[in-house]
């Protein structure tokens, strides 16, 4: 499977099972995101359509939140 060619044991594109494992971020990436969670304080909203990450991206966040020292995220 293609997947496999990329060294991953399974296809990152199931949307049944959105999975925070398969996020490739770049530093500069992660760094905005966690510096706007810091800064604003508040909740900020996610849009897009469906398969584009959403889920996966609040699996993340959450996943992270204790790491950069992130106050909570609430999904």
């Amino acid at each position: 499977m293609y997947y496999e060619q990329l060294g991953w044991i399974e296809s990152p594109f199931n949307p049944n099972k959105p999975d925070p494992r398969f996020i490739l971020y770049d530093d500069l990436g992660r760094d905005i995101l966690v510096q706007a969670s810091r800064e604003s304080g508040r909740i900020f909203y996610v849009y897009g359509k469906i398969g584009m990450g959403k889920t996966t991206l609040a699996l993340w966040m959450s996943e992270v939140a204790e790491i950069y020292d992130l106050e909570s995220v609430l999904i």
